[in-house]
């Protein structure tokens, strides 16, 4: 039955009805005691409201969505809380669906069309604002009292339940897929959002063909007698054209709804607006007098209403007298003098028009693969980047507004950071060749690389290639430098002093080359300042807490773009130089880094990237997989109580390519059918004591991670450690480079970890109860690594990699044995590649460990590794080889038995297993997508299933092509 009944009072609205139940809560019809006006308010079920992260996404969706006004756009009003219910009131629409409309066979061409407009329309205005609906369908449209289409839960389709009670709003079909959770209304799921992948606004613009197929046809253009055949058909089917359904259709009428339901996205309309046009074409091409609602937003639309509508039709317009001709046309004159004389009045020079945004590229990312670098040609109709689509990185350059990319450097070294040279013809890059980046060059669409600076050690970065061709601008932190091509000889240009900070200055030169922008830490916070190239006081452009990056100028010289931390995400802002206030111009979900502005200063290119992470497990004996998260955003890094009852494990909605996985929510779930409990909130690398009672984690301070514990209830936090302890990982796949980091003592009394404090590496061992610290080893000469208790509590064992080379150039890796008693360390194991430690075999007597062959580090790609059992009895033996494997997700087995590794093989990761005694690996997954990376996984404590991470993560460049 209704939660709130009629007549009752939330907040300040007074109920009246249940108009509608869906798959995120229930929607009521209701007035707004305040303005008297009638609201539709909708609430979260209850098997939602509990959900801390349900809740948080679900108010900035709405948040998201709020900014979107238009005629053909449900407008929300507020987001709000009564109590522990959160509410959302949004515009009351009165009509009736399309879905209801199809009731009665297919709608008529010109209306169906004139509807399609609509929603187009609609579309093209969210898509500007970064909005993307992902669950457009017939039921989500409304056609209101006055003809005109409306496009409900803009914003709000993302949340669609998971729960498995609802009919056609079940929308995530989590058992159907071995991808990431499906968002949206199967019949008019896109193949992307089938197959689990991130989604852009194509996605959008299927559904939205589905929708007008069937709003045409009567029929839905993809069916089968159970979901598996309807998700194939979505994925493999093409639809029956539309002429054989209803011949009285015009062919060039099913050629613009075939485009739409292309599988690749990229073969679709690339806008709505582009779809909008086509529709408009063909609408004047066949005579057709189509149903319009007038919106400012759209260009050279039709304003005909239908002939079942109230109003004008354009026949009845062509019948009027010259008279009753003229006057209207006045009319219409002085109706858009007064609309110029109010933008004029309202539009100021610091008010940027919409954004519109373009995508230029894409791809999948490959391991490893950081944020991209991109710029525009001098010209504005190309762009350079770089990207990790082959065994190494290197330069591509593609047009902005069509075309594939081509590959300009190809080698075996990895190439990045290119820069234009002022006529278009040349490109400079950096390039690392052995240890050491160097500045390169070479002809823009291929060619032999010339060396223009020998290789240096540091962060090196092409900032500008010079007007004149002769200087090359970089920064080497924490200075920039002007190098002359020619003569290759290099000029300081900044004189800034070194820093300990993770925060170096980022440069930006303007486009006269007479001052410079950057980045500085000061006070505690990072802002934007100003100085002359040759000399002068620095002024400070932003001043507020968020954290600023990527100053990029404008070429007017008055105003600069960057990115910087808006609601938890990096957006693009600009800041201006006569002291104005900031303007964000961005929005919406995930980090936007701002590359370049064009020449003409009408372009911005900025970065982004997409990605998904959930939980999965594999049962070890029979390989079947299931998944055990669905949520939205990213889950990762489980660990099993050692009772086997619960897994605990980190969540966050957007990890910006791992910045914030440092502040995720920590959750608990249980192993069976469980609700996710958080435990707490900005934390990292859950581990649970061995007693299933506590969980430790690591929780950021500044730049410093210490080590906390809180129950498995989620009560009474306690923090452990002060000194901090040591952490880092990759971004795709999300791996660790360690295991832990910190381990449990075998008695659950006492954690292990390893902290740097200036030059020294330390190993500290910390009461779980009183919190007492003592450090029981310390090296300046080597970092400690990967710290295992013994299964008696009595040793330690751990890595050592030395900082000193020797004449080899590697470092030398060591396994070291503590004895906690007597505090006496020796070596038991050495090798000149980098080692892992995974914990004890055999009893305990041997220790289990991985050497990754010829590297000087675990590496973030698959590699070749060995694995090796240590002794100190016995000595040291090789047992087995692992292909491809990736050596920061190796896991042993709770019992020492065997060893979990995920490897890509084939092209695609999969989960391997392999007993300490030798012998052949055999392969639990089957996965087949190369889409799919796997990161850390757990053992349950009978070994019998694994935990494991699937992630999928693309890179962006886009660009906003109406900046003013």
């Amino acid at each position: 039955m209704p939660r709130l009944a009629p007549d009752s009072i939330l907040s300040h609205y007074k109920i009246k009805e249940l108009i509608a139940v869906g798959g995120m809560g229930e929607v009521y019809r209701a007035v707004d005691l305040q303005l008297g006006r009638v609201v539709a308010l909708k609430t979260i079920l209850d098997l939602q409201a509990g959900n801390p992260r349900m809740n948080h996404r679900f108010i900035r969706e709405a948040r998201a969505a709020s900014i979107l006004t238009h005629p053909s756009i449900c407008t929300i009003y507020e987001i709000g809380r009564d109590g522990d219910l959160t509410f959302i009131t949004m515009q009351y629409v009165a009509g009736q669906t399309i879905q209801e409309r199809l009731s009665a066979g297919p709608i008529p061409v010109e209306l169906a069309l004139g509807y399609a407009m609509d929603i187009a329309d609609a579309l093209d205005e969210a898509h500007r604002h970064g909005v993307i609906h992902r669950d457009i369908k017939p039921s989500n449209v409304i056609i209101n009292e006055r003809g005109v289409a409306v496009v409900l839960d803009f914003g709000l389709a993302t949340q669609v339940s998971f729960a498995g009670t609802m009919i056609e709003e079940l929308s995530t079909l989590p058992n159907l897929t071995s991808t990431a959770a499906l968002v949206g209304t199967m019949p008019y799921m896109s193949p992307e959002q089938v197959s689990g992948e991130t989604l852009d606004e194509r996605s959008d613009i299927f559904s939205f063909g589905v929708t007008l197929y069937e709003m045409l046809s009567g029929v839905r253009p993809f069916d089968g007698p159970t979901k598996i055949d309807l998700l194939h058909a979505i994925l493999h089917d093409e639809p029956k054209p539309l002429t054989e359904v209803r011949p009285e259709l015009r062919p060039q009428l099913t050629s613009v709804v075939d485009k739409a339901l292309k599988k690749n996205p990229s073969e679709r309309y690339q806008s709505a607006a582009e779809f909008k046009q086509e529709l408009l074409i063909h609408i004047q091409e066949a005579g057709y007098v189509v149903a319009r609602a007038p919106s400012a937003s759209a260009s050279g639309r039709l304003i005909t209403p239908a002939p079942d509508a109230s109003g004008w039709s354009w026949r009845q317009f062509k019948s009027l007298s010259s008279g009753a001709l003229i006057t209207s046309f006045v009319g219409a004159v002085l109706v858009i003098f007064a609309g110029i004389l109010w933008w004029l009045a309202h539009v100021g020079a610091d008010k940027p028009p919409i954004p519109h945004y373009v995508q230029v590229v894409n791809w999948k990312s490959e391991p490893g693969e950081s944020a991209s670098d991109a710029v525009f040609s001098p010209d504005g109709r190309m762009i350079a980047f770089s990207s990790n689509r082959g065994k190494y990185r290197d330069i591509w350059i593609k047009q902005t507004t069509m075309g594939d990319p081509s590959q300009v450097t190809k080698g075996e070294w990895n190439s990045w950071n290119p820069i234009w040279s002022p006529d278009n013809q040349q490109i400079a890059f950096l390039s690392r060749r052995g240890d050491q980046t160097g500045i390169w060059r070479m002809p823009a669409f291929g060619g032999t690389p010339t060396l223009i600076m020998a290789p240096v050690s540091g962060a090196l970065r092409l900032k500008r290639w010079s007007k004149d061709g002769r200087r090359i601008y970089y920064e080497l932190v924490p200075n920039l430098f002007a190098l002359d091509v020619v003569s290759g000889q290099a000029t300081q240009v900044t004189k800034f002093e070194s820093s300990e900070s993770s925060n170096p200055p980022s440069f930006s030169l303007s486009l006269n080359e007479d001052r410079i922008a950057y980045t500085e830490r000061k006070n505690k916070q990072v802002d934007i300042w100003v100085m002359p190239k040759n000399g002068g006081s620095p002024v400070r452009v932003t001043n507020d807490s968020a954290e600023d990056r990527n100053p990029v100028w404008h070429p007017d010289g008055k105003r600069i773009i960057y990115s910087s931390v808006r609601d938890g995400t990096y957006q693009l802002c600009i800041a201006y130089l006569d002291g104005r206030a900031p303007l964000q111009i961005t929005s919406g979900e995930g980090d936007k880094i701002a590359l370049e502005i064009s020449d003409n200063g009408t372009e911005i290119l900025y970065y982004a990237a997409k990605e998904e992470s959930d939980i999965w497990r594999v049962n070890v004996e029979t390989a079947a997989e299931s998944a055990f998260t669905s949520d939205p955003g990213t889950e990762l890094w489980p660990d099993l109580s050692p009772d086997g009852k619960e897994v605990v494990y980190q969540s966050v909605d957007d990890p910006a390519q791992g910045a914030k996985l440092k502040n995720s929510l920590i959750l608990a779930r249980a192993v069976k059918n469980g609700e996710a409990v958080q435990l707490t909130a900005g934390g990292i690398n859950p581990t649970w004591s061995p007693d299933s009672s506590r969980v430790a984690f690591l929780r950021s301070s500044g730049e410093v991670r210490n080590i906390w514990t809180v129950k498995g209830t989620g009560e009474e936090e306690k923090q452990l450690t002060t000194h901090g302890c040591d952490i880092d990982w990759s971004t795709l796949p999300y791996n660790r480079v360690e295991g832990k980091f910190f381990s449990w003592s075998p008695d659950g009394t006492r954690i292990i970890c390893h902290f740097q404090e200036g030059d020294k590496s330390n190993l500290s061992v910390v009461g779980a109860d009183d919190a007492k610290e003592n450090v029981i080893s310390s090296s300046s000469d080597s970092l400690i690594f990967s710290p295992v208790w013994s299964l008696d509590g009595g040793y330690v064992a751990y890595v050592s990699q030395s900082k000193s080379k020797p004449e080899s150039g590697n470092s030398t890796w060591s396994i070291k044995l503590l004895d906690l008693t007597t505090n006496r360390e020796e070596t038991i194991f050495q090798k000149d590649s980098a080692l892992r430690l995974l914990g004890w075999s055999n009893g305990g007597n041997d220790l289990v460990v991985i050497n990754v062959k010829g590297a000087d580090h675990l590496t973030v790609r698959a590699a070749d590794v060995n694995l090796i059992l240590v002794s100190k009895r016995d000595g040291s033996r090789e047992v087995a080889q692992f292909s491809a494997a990736y050596s920061r997700n190796i896991l042993l087995s709770p019992n020492g038995s065997a060893v979990a590794f995920a490897s890509h093989q084939d092209g695609n990761d999969n989960l391997w297993l392999i007993s300490t005694k030798g012998g052949s690996a055999r392969k639990i997954t089957s996965n087949s997508d190369p889409r799919l990376y796997f990161s850390n996984m757990a053992f349950s404590p009978d070994g019998k299933t694994i935990y494991f991470g699937k992630q999928s993560r693309s890179s962006v460049i886009s660009m906003i092509d109406n900046f003013k």
